[in-house]
């Protein structure tokens, strides 16, 4: 079974303060044209979205560039107020509930060779953005703003896909869904 964890783009998401409102528009319909046709304008980091290195660490290396097996794995859900303990997953999936992040815990992830973090909110940190570059440095992704993850509560681990489009970019807008 597969569940969705992608925020649905439209005109009412939010972006990320400061940055540009989505604009989706149609441009065509059948009624007029014989056929639709929609226009999007959205910045990478709106809705459900993966950041990779490049977003904050001066990398030269766009988000198509790496190897779609890096954008799935083994995940479960971890509680970042207990301490860490691997059970072999490559990604985590954090349910932030207004929790912050500590830097003590996103150590032990990185000495765990996590790959991914999944949350629920638009930033994992803010201004000036200390775990982004932590974890960036080490080559450590994040996908911001999933919906859903109470579904996944009840399972011990499952698997995550986190796809970005194949884009000359930092970061990418996402299709997030587990397969549990």
């Amino acid at each position: 079974m597969l569940i969705d964890l992608s925020l649905v783009i439209n005109n009412e998401l939010k972006s990320y303060p400061g940055d540009p409102r989505v604009k989706l528009q149609q441009i065509a319909s059948i009624e007029k044209d014989g056929f639709n046709n929609y226009e999007l304008s959205i910045n990478m980091h709106a809705g459900t979205h993966i950041d990779g290195p490049k977003h904050m660490d001066g990398s030269k290396k766009n988000i198509c560039d790496y190897a779609l097996d890096r954008f799935h794995g083994k995940a479960r859900i971890v509680n970042p107020k207990e301490p860490y303990q691997p059970k072999g997953e490559q990604i985590v999936v954090i349910p932030m509930k207004n929790q912050t992040l500590s830097e003590g815990f996103i150590k032990e992830l990185i000495r765990s060779k996590i790959n991914l973090i999944v949350i629920d909110k638009d930033s994992i940190d803010e201004a000036p953005y200390p775990l982004h570059k932590l974890l960036f440095k080490n080559n450590v992704f994040i996908v911001e703003n999933a919906v859903n993850l109470h579904l996944l509560e009840k399972y011990p681990s499952f698997t995550i896909f986190a796809i970005p489009l194949k884009i000359e970019a930092d970061s990418s807008l996402i299709r997030l869904f587990a397969q549990v």
